[in-house]
């Protein structure tokens, strides 16, 4: 089964900003949506076992995928930069 995560809602999301391949941090709300996909998996589970998380290296990414893998028990991440938004310019 693959579970396919956007980030937690960012300072730019909440202000209607595009972000893009930019970054911008979690907001408290962010970090708490990651915190409840984190406890899907983890229900449906018991815990990490043969699971394996991927994030964009962004920090909004990463952060949310920090948060998920300590709702499952510390699972590592690995990054992938073909996951990220294509670029398009201005």
């Amino acid at each position: 089964m693959i579970y396919l995560v956007r980030h937690g809602e960012t300072e730019w999301n909440r202000t209607g900003r595009t972000q893009g391949q930019l970054d911008s941090p979690l907001t408290e709300r962010g970090q708490a949506q990651a915190r409840a996909v984190g406890e899907t998996p983890a229900e449906l589970t018991n815990g990490a076992n043969g699971l394996a998380l991927v994030a964009i290296p962004l920090g909004r990414a990463m952060a949310t995928a920090t948060i998920i893998a300590e709702a499952l028990g510390s699972l590592n991440i690995a990054t992938d930069a073909r996951l990220m938004e294509m670029s398009w310019g201005e």
